[in-house]
């Protein structure tokens, strides 16, 4: 494990999801520590406490990333992310759920960082990759920006120095751009000192709530530039409002960033304020020099025509560490490193030769390092126009040197690409990144037009926000594509008035990435609508699926197949080459689908002739086949054929694992209609068997029936005798148990239209058709369904039986509402709790006059609703049968 932790703040209830997540960040490389919150009330205090869109407050509840769950109880993970975005646009936020491609596109609508479907076999190992990644973008960002507000505040820093101003009023201009370079310019004031001056905004207080200081010294010129909060000191965490705090007690006001930046700064001054100084210096020996030494403020020497030093200046004995008697007189050779000497005398005779002033940048080796010099050497001539002489002034411009490297260095070092455009629109200044871009080296791109030096940053969107900022003042970004180039750039523009600066960042893939998700939405939305709708045919949806999956591969042909034995059959055709027509059948081992088949796993080929198995087969070397993919299609376990594509091209890329998955997907709808319609057939033949068989029930049953029990009536007028009487009950026995047989055998279709049944009113007409005896009936609106308006009250007269017959004569029976249907309650004996889970098959009884068939048709009328129907105890310890998933209806207002 390396670095610190992350902190994370998962809000999610289902905790063994959350327990399997947590185990594998353990395993990781990198630390997590999560805090845990199973209701949206929990997420939405730990985000409140937490200093999200608070850069570097360093507090102890601070959080790296939110993960989220869509179900949150009373809020969602959507509404946590509003409440995020609200404090931080960009902060990391992974969003998980058991959604499809639509909640995804929703998620992604919304501003989340990533998404996982929580249902993915890989999501747990998905998210601890998704939090890191997602930080370290965040992470990557801040620091750009960061970085960019810094660069922003060095170059006005440098602009205000190297103004044509006196020195008072360019650190008056400092002092005022300071601020902008911290993070809360609104209440940063900022102060200058230097040798009893200081120089301040006029919002610097001295007993500021917190401060921060820095001393730079430059020769003999030292400066402290201080920085300091003047806000509330109730923002900052001081728990007593006190100002004029020691600054330790306020962590994190101030970032590390912004130290470094205050040091760069004041170093910079220093150096600026000693030159000045020094040139003052200089001018005031101005006047007490002669004419040579009047146009100098370095080292200066003269030299006679044989290269002997006469003249020289304290500068130059110090820097040769000579006495000035022992240089008067000596050459080059003489004083000088032996490595300097061809320099010098080349750069000596070169002046004399052309006899005008030369400027040479001169590299001088010193213990201490190269020093760098520019030296400008100017021949003597005397009353006859005869040079007797030379003079050089030696400036050194190592320090300069090392700051302008360091400043190069720094923008060389930046991702993003940067650029310098004078106010005549000229290249002035590129770093490595953006001369990358166009494939050049920045030394070629400067001083030429922006435009030609970048083609196509002159478009509209990048055109606009160029002009916007020099018009304004004021910084503007645009994003836009460079055709030239086909990239994507993010470009953030910055005005001087010396000229603009521009940042240039690459966001090709990032906007790729967007595009590919909208038209993977696109085509699932098509998708969907091709196999929702209920009017079409199967083939006429398996053909739009077809067309649409040709669309999104980019190939020619798409086929659903049947394979039966050896050969291979074309069922439903998509084919622009003409090569396939439905009903067609070629021998399976000439395909690539034999392969699918075999495997029964999805096969995707960029070029069959790189197969050393499928090349050789008549689709490839008969029928050109040179790209493929397809998906087993499975019914009931076994396969049934192939969903594929294929093209005469070969393709350079892959397939993408999404467009294996997408044709997957369509060959398991198609497996699962196939599967649907041969369930339908299934029960089609049955429902006809069954009314074969009891078409034979009601006549082979019922005729010798009625005979017998004409008969018997007919003996009864004879002479009525218990033996007749017995048997009269027995025939009417066998009847009420054809009756029911005959009931049970047809109630089992499942109930297609629908209509509004009030349960009330079908409960008392059942009521009305039944021998109840003495029982008594109590009906406490019990609401309105939709269903089959005779089947239910066959459903309640068939309950109502059963209560009599197991309740007895004066049994109290009661319909009414629950919150997830309704029951029907009797004050009977009950049913025993070992009997419940059996009251309801066929034939099941505790009474020795009951067929079994009473509440086995309930629960066939139960189920051919939708509802299901559940044995229990009553609160007055009798039967109770509830039926629950059954909607109630809201009642129909009756007219006045």
């Amino acid at each position: 494990m390396s670095g610190p932790p992350l902190h994370v703040l998962y809000a999610d209830g289902d905790d063994a999801f959350v327990s399997a997540v947590e185990r594998d960040l353990d395993d990781g490389e990198i630390g997590f520590e999560l805090t845990r919150a199973r209701t949206y009330a929990e997420a939405v205090a730990a985000v409140d406490a937490a200093s999200i869109g608070e850069p570097g407050t360093g507090g102890t509840d601070d959080i790296d990333c939110v993960v989220a769950d869509r179900d949150l109880g009373s809020g969602t993970g959507l509404d946590l992310l509003e409440r995020v975005r609200s404090r931080d646009h960009a902060f990391p936020f992974v969003f998980v759920a058991d959604g499809d491609e639509r909640v995804a596109a929703a998620a992604i609508g919304a501003g989340v960082t990533d998404y996982v479907r929580k249902r993915d076999p890989e999501a747990v190992a998905l998210i601890g990759e998704r939090i890191r990644r997602a930080v370290a973008s965040y992470r990557a960002e801040r620091a750009r920006h960061e970085r960019t507000r810094e660069l922003a505040t060095l170059h006005a820093v440098s602009a205000a120095l190297a103004a044509d101003a006196p020195l008072a009023e360019r650190l008056e201009e400092v002092v005022t751009a300071l601020p902008a370079g911290w993070q809360r310019p609104d209440r940063t004031a900022a102060r200058l000192a230097f040798d009893g001056v200081e120089y301040r905004t006029p919002n610097f207080v001295d007993d500021s709530v917190a401060t921060q200081s820095v001393e730079a010294t430059a020769g003999e010129t030292t400066v402290r530039l201080t920085v300091a909060d003047v806000g509330d000191p109730a923002d900052l965490g001081f728990a007593d409002g006190r100002s004029g705090a020691d600054p330790d007690d306020a962590p994190g006001v101030f970032l590390p960033e912004e130290a470094d930046l205050l040091r760069s700064v004041a170093d910079l001054v220093a150096v600026h304020v000693d030159r000045a100084e020094t040139a003052e210096r200089l001018e005031g020996f101005a006047g007490r020099l002669d004419a040579i030494l009047q146009h100098t403020t370095n080292i200066v020497f003269m030299k006679d025509l044989e290269g002997r030093y006469v003249l020289v200046n304290d500068a130059f004995v110090e820097f040769v560490g000579r006495g000035r008697d022992e240089v008067i007189g000596r050459t080059a050779a003489e004083l000088h490193d032996a490595s300097a000497v061809p320099w010098i005398d080349e750069h000596d005779a070169e002046t004399l030769r052309v006899g005008e002033l030369r400027r040479f940048e001169e590299h001088y080796p010193r213990p201490d390092g190269v020093r760098r010099f520019v030296t400008v050497r100017i021949p003597l001539f005397d009353e006859d126009g005869e040079p007797y002489a030379m003079y050089g002034i030696a400036t050194d411009i190592t320090e300069e040197t090392r700051l302008a490297e360091e400043r190069v260095e720094l923008l060389d070092r930046m991702t993003d690409g940067f650029v310098a455009v004078d106010g005549d629109g000229h290249v002035t200044y590129a770093n490595d990144r953006v001369a990358g871009i166009v494939d050049r080296k920045p030394a070629d791109l400067v001083g030429k037009p922006l435009e030609e030096a970048f083609p196509g940053v002159d478009n509209d969107a990048f055109a606009t926000a160029f002009a916007e900022a020099k018009a304004t003042g004021e910084a503007t970004a645009a994003t836009g594509y460079v055709e030239p180039l086909d990239r994507w750039f993010e470009s953030r523009v910055y005005p001087s008035e010396s000229g603009v600066s521009m940042y240039f960042r690459d966001v090709t893939e990032s906007v790729r990435e967007r595009r590919e998700l909208e038209r993977r939405e696109r085509t699932m939305r098509r998708l969907y609508e091709a196999i929702a709708g209920k009017d079409g045919t199967f083939e006429t949806k398996v053909g739009a699926l077809l067309a649409l999956g040709k669309e999104t591969l980019g190939v020619e042909s798409g086929v659903l197949s049947r394979v039966e034995g050896g050969e291979y059959t074309a069922e439903v055709v998509d084919d622009d080459t003409g090569t396939f027509e439905r009903g067609a059948t070629t021998p399976l081992d000439a395909t690539n689908c034999e392969r699918v088949i075999v495997s029964e796993e999805s096969l995707q080929i960029g070029d069959v002739g790189t197969d050393t198995e499928l090349s050789r087969r008549a689709g490839f070397t008969e029928l050109g086949i040179s790209c493929y993919l397809g998906a087993p299609v499975v019914v009931d376990d076994d396969v049934y054929g192939t969903f594929c594509f294929y093209d005469r091209e070969e393709r350079v890329e892959p397939f993408s694992e999404w467009e294996v998955t997408l044709v997957d997907l369509m060959a398991r709808w198609v497996s699962y209609e196939l599967e649907r319609r041969a369930a339908e057939a299934e029960t089609a033949r049955e429902r006809d068997r069954l009314e074969t068989f009891a078409g034979t029930v009601s006549h082979d049953l019922r005729n010798p029936l009625n005979v017998a029990a004409g008969h018997v009536d007919l003996a009864r007028e004879d002479g009525d005798s218990p033996g007749l009487a017995r048997a009269a009950d027995a025939l009417d026995r066998m009847a009420e148990l054809i009756d029911d047989a005959l009931s049970f055998a047809r109630l089992g279709t499942k109930v297609v239209d629908v209509e509004r049944v009030d349960l009330d009113d079908v409960a008392r007409e059942a009521w009305a058709t039944v021998d109840v005896r003495a029982a008594t009936l109590v009906v406490a609106d019990p609401g309105t369904v939709a269903g089959d308006r005779s089947r239910i009250r066959t459903l309640f007269e068939n309950l109502f039986r059963n209560a009599v017959e197991h309740g007895g004569d004066d049994v109290t029976i009661t319909v009414t509402r629950t919150t997830t249907g309704f029951r029907v309650d009797d004050d009977g004996p009950g049913i025993p709790a070992d009997g419940r889970e059996h009251v309801f098959e066929l034939g099941y009884t505790t009474s020795e006059h009951g067929t079994g068939f009473g509440l086995g048709i309930v629960s066939q009328i139960a189920a051919a609703h939708g509802w299901r129907v559940e044995a229990a105890e009553s609160d007055d310890g009798g039967a109770r049968i509830a039926f629950h998933g059954v909607p109630h209806l809201a009642a129909v207002p009756t007219r006045q």
